[in-house]
């Protein structure tokens, strides 16, 4: 078994050495195709397996303390080990075990065969641990984790085995382990099983924090929403029948206690119940409940923002609660399951309505937090940990494939064996063997450098906009050497010289042949056919069903055609390169695809085969686009070259999805059939695990992320017991979060590698395609007469001009030339300018105020006259004026209150005529100021300079937006709603005058390029599924419906025919999203690939029959397939893709601005991260440290401040107080409530006596820090709430406000992280993503207001119905808000989509006559499709995920720099210990106290055993009275921990570069005086030690000397 080979493939250098085993024995183990190597303790045996080879390591020491390696029994065992039939067998067994698991049989055949299987399973484990020995030796069977599984798995099977255990469900789901032992077998499933065991290793802090994140948000969910949810509106009674109901309510509205008991105890003989048990009988009876598709959750009366019931009903608080009473916050459980729903975003929408309906739209700020902060953040955090984990495991395989490499080289031209020696103490190094006659093996010293996770997408955006080589068309993929011949062969033929010798030497069918070949490698022949290939994809497009006859027999026409053109293709193809060159994957790929199309035209006559299948086939014909397209070659090469990752991937997810299912059988299938009943479909759920097919469906769908309703079924089959929710967020956590992210890893990590190693460099001179050339031809020589007519105007004008003029006609034709070098717009002769807002408005302001270009206005005379005042100091003034920062913010002010009173527009306007007549005054008033501004502009910059930018362009298009709207207002003419919608773009000008959103749009436009690129393939890709889907779903999802739109049973009604005559015509209906054509088929999958209505798209495809047939519950399973694929394709694949290069383009082109100027093109890697750690160092400074006070009473508040003790004390009253909330839950006892309001009152006295210990011991320090600030802050919010609440004022106060000053207590949790280092990191990561995500943030919140406003001017007249509520609608702007802020993370689009959709006679067209443009209260198809679906793609697949790419390129650098060895941990370590040495925090300290500084500092910055001399020689500067700073002090620690850098002059740059960020946030370095340095102070210490020896050897040298001599000159 193969779950011992490791992957290392040996290079092997040394000589064959078999002493020992050149015995008889030796033949005996090695095989056919291996070779053994053997040391004093080790035995190696190198195997080839598929081209590569395997090494098998064993012990030479006595197997189980009998058998040596000469025995025949364990040289047995070890051959069979080593055989690779032996590892098939065994993968053989382990499939049809898995087969038998997933299929339910009878409980004695079940035994039998178990049987079988435990035998196998022994058999081979026997096998192994004679062969390697059970335990002791270095390659034991147990030594090996793998085994070690095995072994669980054998054992574990035996106890299935048991009569009296087999009976347990959980016994009986242990045998799916046996699934596990594939991973063992297949050893290319390691890396990818290593990578999420290192995962789990390293998710523990973001799973902590997720966990303290949950607890928190569920604790502040019970505080606010407890028993919120049980409010319904209860339809009022008949007085006259039930009056005791009404007696009872004014009772209890009148809150008197003693009342409400006396009416509780009150007795009904007639009904013969109290008065209490008949209001809980009442207001408990659904019948009562007022229902619009659901019971509706209403608010209290008088509460703002909430959701009133109808007239004819109240609303009561009951004891339901939503989703089968699972969805509440009565409780910490429920809390937390809730919670767990919002942060995985699954049906998040249902909580989100139903809690705003309760208690109010304020309450919207707690969703936001837990989506930015838990699904936004934490969530990605997990994909960030697996990438990075995925990385590491990864970082050996380089190495791995040279040796590989060499290895299979030396085994596949000789087959000598290859021997590997160990040293005696079991070093598993391996050996290399040295062969000089093979050059090919690799140099193993080099290891190519592995690209960083944050690197890999920026690769593939690089390689698909590299162009692609010309090669030889009909190659395909790593067919070079097929190119390479074809070349070859065409210079011989090019070399020969007349057609006459070729004639004469090759005959006339070589001729032929020839001339064929030619014609076939002609450019006209491959673009004719791409032609074909696009007409062909258009004609499969449009084909349907439901098609006209005539229009249908023209295309079958087309269809014929094309299929007999491309059947003459491929017979030209063959006789022009057969035999050699034609077999190629391209040329066998259309081979088959013309056969599929021969075949189908040939039974398309009969009318017993259905051939829409074969028909449809064709449609891969567009991937031969790839040949001509180099992006979709780039993506298809690369997914080809990485396909065998993707394919241990794909047996990793079903093996985990198998293993789930089985186990999900065997736990909960006995609970189903006990609360269903299989015989009738209608009471069976559509998602139960009765058999494999529906469980493994059913894990898919969790995986996909849909996990909450599954769960809800489940607890409602169980009982309500606990262990599904186990079951259903471990499977959770495994699928979703670890497997798909480990595929999103995978890709990335195959994309960054290929693209950078494999992918052919571009040609210098590559032929542009042939609309370039022409395009390119036309604007040349429109251009040239531009230039011609202009040079003629210039000379009339120098032949009548004087030597003045002409002198400054030659200063304008100066300025001309110099503007021909900006840029003109066109994309081949400009690159990415990173100031994207057009003109370089510094160089055209120096220009301009120096009037090198400006001196005359004959130019100007020329093309825009009306605007001729270059020259004039009016428009000097008006320049200034317009560049003033007063204007601009004069302006942005108006843009800001322009935009806000477009909320103001809705439907409710045409009822205040005043309100109406007041905005419309305001909005002339808008109109008119921006029209100044946007004429004073053109004066100031010119017309020509103002259109340059990008934003005025929006400006100007703005503007006359709202001109053409009054002007058609004022005129009456229709249109006018369309034209008022687009009002709604004014917001965007203001993004101009803010940088950071300015910056973000800069970067997002800048990377619609390659986005666009990129989607054109992942278009082409969804128009080969949406054309299979019309021909398989196409015109079967009409349905038959009764009166209250339910589906009639199948066996009630068959056909179209049987519905139209029994029910009438408009019963036949059709669902809104189908497959009829290729335009629904594209929004149906969109809505799959969006996992939104995708449930209601795959129900309707696997219950449909056929045309015009009634639909059967799940008549057949197989459309499940074609969605799972997709979704595995079109979701998992390409919307990954399309997220993935807008996170690269966003963030690559961010640091582009961001570095513009700052030295950011000259930085390698490894510098940048030097600046994000110096960067780092500005953010934190020393504080003063407090002193001891002198009095006795503050000294000890001092002490027990300061004590640690004291502080762990407070931590155990914060988990205590943390518990103490969690126990609240509703309708609690009144001893329990009491219990707990004196819980609360004990812990804010504890907080409070904390609070005043340390604010008497620190003094006015106590404010200096910033938890101590929070802590004050709570403990005053604390007891105010607390005041409140005993004062009874509820009357003056919201009891929702009152609940909000009980969330504050949650805030002291936060006290907690600070102890934990991985959540400080996590936290810190957050922190210093905060900016970005503001500008962000930001600019999504404006694209939620523009599109509510459009949507207000569009949709604010239909009808409420469906998911459309008195809340939730567009009749108004805050309405509009807050079901779009809903949208923006896709949640229920769909549903809004169906209900904007709605169409007579389910409204009424001509309700609103009076109204121009209205649709009455209907809706708007095709506006409607365009709206939601370019909204969820802008603000969720594009703003959401670049909210994404910011904190994960923080999380990488954040673990860039942990990996350098220096975090923001240890540079609050070094400001902690400066505070020990500078209480006063004056930022300086004495040199000679350095040492003790970095003695008391701990690694890496810190040394014990540091000198004086260490000290000096970090070159720190040197202020008056020989002082150091301690942002010098610390950079230098750094830059010694860092070790030294290899260029130093760029690193100079660097130190340059911070020095402004350094005096910017340390004030101080500004009026000091850098002396010298530590490193000088060396050098002159030293220089004067030389000179004091000097001059003593001097002194002591003239005191021997006699007095009379001089003294030698040359022994100074």
């Amino acid at each position: 078994m193969s779950s011992d080979a490791n992957d290392m493939m040996s290079n092997a250098a040394g000589n064959v050495m078999a002493e020992e085993y050149s015995e008889p024995m030796l033949p005996s183990i090695r095989g056919r195709g291996s070779s053994t190597s053997s040391s004093n303790s080790t035995l190696t045996i190198v195997e080839k397996r598929m081209g590569s080879t395997v090494t098998f390591k064993f012990s030479k020491e006595k197997s189980l303390w009998l058998l040596s390696t000469k025995n025949p029994i364990r040289a047995f065992c070890i051959r069979l080990i080593c055989n690779q039939w032996f590892d098939n067998f065994i993968i053989t067994v382990i499939l049809a075990n898995c087969v038998i698991l997933a299929i339910n049989t009878d409980e004695v055949q079940t035994v039998a065969v178990e049987m079988g299987f435990a035998a196998i399973y022994t058999s081979e484990m026997i096998v192994k641990t004679i062969g390697r020995g059970f335990a002791m030796h270095e390659n034991a069977y147990l030594r090996d984790p793998w085994n070690r599984l095995d072994f669980l798995v054998v054992v574990f099977g035996y106890l299935t085995l048991q009569k009296e255990l087999s009976k347990l469900s959980f016994i009986k789901a242990l045998r799916v382990l046996r699934s596990l032992k594939v991973i063992t077998v297949v050893p290319g499933l390691r890396i990818m099983v290593n990578s999420l065991l290192k995962s789990l290793k390293n998710l523990s802090d973001v799973m902590l924090l997720t966990v303290f994140f949950l607890a928190v948000f569920a604790i502040i969910g019970l505080q606010l929403f407890m028993g919120q949810l049980r409010n319904r509106c209860i339809v009022d009674p008949d007085a006259n029948e039930e009056a005791w109901y009404y007696e009872y309510l004014a009772t209890l509205e009148s809150e008197d206690a003693d009342a409400l008991n006396t009416i509780n105890e009150k007795f009904d003989v007639e009904r013969n119940s109290s008065y209490l048990d008949m209001w809980n009988e009442f207001i408990n009876t659904e019948d009562n409940w007022v229902s619009i598709d659901e019971p509706i959750i209403c608010g209290t009366p008088g509460s703002m923002g909430t959701r009133q019931c109808p007239l004819g009903s109240k609303c009561l608080n009951t004891d339901a609660n939503p989703n089968q009473g699972h969805t509440n916050f009565d409780n910490f459980a429920y809390a937390m399951l809730t919670c767990a729903q919002l942060i995985t975003l699954d049906f998040w929408e249902d909580v989100y309505s139903k809690i705003l309906g309760s208690c109010g739209a304020m309450y919207i700020t707690y969703f936001l937090c837990i989506l930015l902060f838990g699904s936004f953040y934490l969530i990605n955090l997990v994909l960030a940990v697996v990438a990075i984990s995925y990385e590491q495991e990864a970082l050996d395989e380089p190495e791995d494939e040279e040796k590989s490499g060499g290895s299979s080289q030396i085994l596949e031209d000789s087959h000598d064996s290859i021997i590997e020696e160990e040293s005696c103490s079991g070093n598993s190094s391996q050996g290399h063997y040295n062969n000089d006659n093979h050059t090919g093996i690799h140099d193993p010293n080099h290891i190519p450098e592995k690209p960083s996770v944050k690197d890999k997408l920026k690769s593939l955006c690089g390689c698909l906009k590299k162009k692609e080589s010309p090669v030889d068309p009909e190659c395909g993929d790593g067919q070079q050497a097929g190119t390479a011949h074809s070349s070859e062969k065409s210079d011989k033929d090019s070399s020969d010289s007349s057609s006459s010798t070729v004639e004469k030497d090759l005959g006339l069918w070589k001729w032929f042949r020839q001339h064929v070949k030619s014609f076939i490698y002609c450019v006209w022949f491959e673009n004719g056919i791409m032609l074909c290939i696009v007409i062909n994809t258009l004609c499969l497009a449009i084909d349907s069903p439901g098609l006209d006859g005539d229009v249908a027999k023209i295309l079958s026409k087309v269809n014929d055609v094309l299929s007999w053109i491309f059947t003459t293709e491929l017979v030209i193809k063959m006789v022009g390169l057969l035999p050699g060159e034609f077999v190629t994957n391209w040329n066998v790929f259309d081979t088959i695809i013309v056969m599929v199309s021969l075949i189908e035209m040939n039974l398309g006559s009969s009318t017993s085969f259905n051939v829409s299948g074969l028909r449809s086939l064709r449609v891969l014909r567009v991937f031969r686009l790839a040949k001509s397209w180099s992006t979709m070659k780039a993506l298809i090469d690369i997914i080809a070259e990485s396909i065998s990752g993707l394919v241990y991937l794909s047996v990793i997810l079903g093996v985990v999805i198998y293993a789930l299912s089985v186990i999900g059988m065997n736990l909960f299938q006995d609970a189903y059939k006990s609360r269903h009943t299989p015989e009738k479909p209608g009471d069976w759920p559509r998602w139960h695990y009765d058999d494999f097919w529906h469980a493994f469906m059913l894990l898919f769908r969790i995986l996909c992320g849909e996990w909450i309703e599954l769960l809800y079924e489940t607890l409602y089959a169980t009982n309500n017991q606990y262990w599904p929710v186990v079951f259903y967020i471990g499977a959770l956590i495994l699928g979703n979060f670890l497997i798909l992210n480990l595929f999103l890893a995978l890709l990335l990590n195959a994309f960054g590698e290929d693209s950078l190693n494999n992918q052919p460099e571009a040609e210098e001179n590559p032929v542009p395609p042939l609309h370039t050339r022409i395009y390119n031809k036309l604007l040349s020589t429109r251009r040239k007469k531009h230039r011609l007519a202009s040079d003629i105007r210039m000379s009339q004008l120098n032949l009548a001009s004087s030597p003045n003029e002409q002198m400054r006609l030659a200063r304008i034709s100066d300025c001309d030339n110099r503007n021909e070098g900006r840029s003109n717009g066109n994309p081949e002769n400009e690159k990415i300018d990173p100031n994207i807002d057009g003109i370089d408005e510094e160089d055209d302001k120096m220009s301009f105020m120096e009037g090198k270009c400006h001196d005359c206005c004959l130019c100007c005379s020329m093309c825009c006259r009306p605007f001729c005042v270059c020259c004039s100091r009016f428009r000097s003034s008006i320049r200034s004026i317009v560049e003033h920062n007063l204007f601009e913010y004069t302006i942005l002010t108006l843009i800001m209150v322009s935009s806000l009173t477009l909320a103001f527009e809705d439907v409710s306007l045409d009822y205040h005529p005043i309100k109406k007549q007041i905005i419309d005054c305001l909005n002339n008033f808008y109109t008119v100021v921006f029209l100044l501004e946007l004429i004073m502009k053109m004066f100031a910059f010119g017309v020509k300079g103002y259109f340059e930018s990008a934003w005025h362009w929006l400006d100007s298009i703005v503007v006359a937006i709202s001109i053409i709207s009054i002007i058609l207002a004022n005129a009456g003419i229709g249109g006018l709603k369309a034209i008022r919608a687009l009002r709604a773009l004014r917001p965007l000008r203001a993004i101009s005058r803010w940088e950071g959103m300015r910056l973000s749009v800069n970067a997002l436009i800048a990377s619609i390029p390659s986005f666009g690129n990129v989607s054109l393939v992942c278009l082409v890709l969804w128009l080969v599924f949406c054309i299979l889907a019309v021909q398989f779903f196409g015109e079967k999802f009409w349905k038959c419906l009764d009166d209250d739109g339910e589906k009639i049973p199948a066996d009630e009604v068959v056909n179209k025919t049987m519905c139209i005559a029994k029910y009438g015509e408009e019963h036949w209906r059709n669902s809104k999203i189908n497959f009829d054509n290729t335009l629904n088929a594209f929004i149906a999958l969109y809505q799959v690939a969006t996992f939104e209505g995708w449930m209601e798209v795959m129900d309707d495809s696997v219950d449909s029959v056929g045309k015009d047939m009634q639909p059967s519950f799940e008549n057949s399973l197989l459309p499940y397939l074609f969605f799972l694929v997709f979704i595995f394709v079109g979701s998992f694949f390409t919307l990954n893709l399309l997220v993935g290069v807008i996170i690269d383009n966003f963030n690559r082109l961010k640091k582009e601005y961001e570095e513009k100027g700052q030295l950011g093109v000259l930085l390698t890697p490894g510098q940048r991260q030097w600046m994000a750690t110096f960067r780092k160092m500005t953010k934190t400074k020393p504080m003063r440290m407090v002193s001891p006070p002198g009095n006795d009473f503050m000294r000890l508040c001092y002490d027990i401040s300061e004590s640690q003790k004291f502080e762990i004390l407070i931590t155990v009253v914060i988990l205590l107080n943390m518990g103490q909330m969690c126990m609240e839950h509703h309708n609690s006892s009144v001893t329990f409530d009491l219990v707990m309001w004196w819980a609360n009152l004990i812990f804010s006295i504890i907080y409070t006596v904390e609070a005043l210990v340390k604010l008497i011991g620190y003094r006015k320090f106590y404010f200096h820090k910033s938890w101590n600030v929070f802590d004050f802050v709570i403990v005053c919010a604390a007891w105010f709430g607390m005041i409140i609440d005993m004062m009874k004022l509820d009357s003056f106060i919201n009891p929702s406000i009152l609940r909000c000053f009980r969330v504050f207590r949650v805030a002291r949790i936060l006290r907690i992280i600070q102890m934990a280092k991985g959540i400080r990191r996590l936290l810190y990561t957050l922190i210093c993503s905060l900016p970005a995500l503001m500008n962000i943030g930001t600019l999504l919140m404006l694209i939620i207001y523009i599109y509510s406003v459009v949507g207000v001017a569009m949709f604010g007249y239909v009808q409420i119905q469906g998911i459309l509520t008195d809340q939730q609608n567009f009749a108004s702007t805050d309405k509009a808000l807050i079901l779009m802020t809903r949208l923006a993370t896709s949640a229920g689009w769909n549903d809004v989509l169906s209900s904007v959709q709605i169409s007579p006679p389910d409204c009424d067209v001509n309700l609103y006559e009076d109204k121009v443009g209205a649709n009455g209260d209907c809706g708007n198809d095709a506006f409607g499709v365009g709206y939601f679906g370019s909204f969820v793609l802008v603000a969720f697949l594009v703003m959401i995920n670049m909210y994404i790419a910011v904190i994960l390129d923080n999380f990488s650098e954040a673990q860039q720099q942990e990996d350098l060895g220096i975090d923001v941990d240890d540079i609050n370590i070094f400001y902690e210990k400066w505070m020990m040495f500078d209480p006063k925090a004056t930022q300086f300290l004495n040199v000679s106290r350095l040492r003790d500084l970095v003695q008391e500092l701990k690694p890496p910055l810190g040394n014990d055993k540091v000198t004086e001399d260490d000290i000096l020689t970090l070159d720190i500067p040197l202020y008056p009275t020989d002082r150091a700073h301690c942002i010098d002090v610390l950079q230098a620690l750094i830059s010694k921990t860092l070790g030294p850098n290899k260029n130093m002059d760029e690193f100079e740059m660097i130190k340059e570069l911070m020095a402004e960020s350094f005096r910017a946030a340390f004030p101080t370095l500004v009026v000091e005086v850098i002396e010298t340095t530590t490193k000088q102070r060396l050098r002159e210490i030293r220089a004067a030690i030389v000179l004091q020896k000097a001059l003593r050897r001097f002194k002591n040298y003239k005191k021997q000397m006699p007095p009379s001599s001089p003294v030698p000159f040359k022994e100074l």
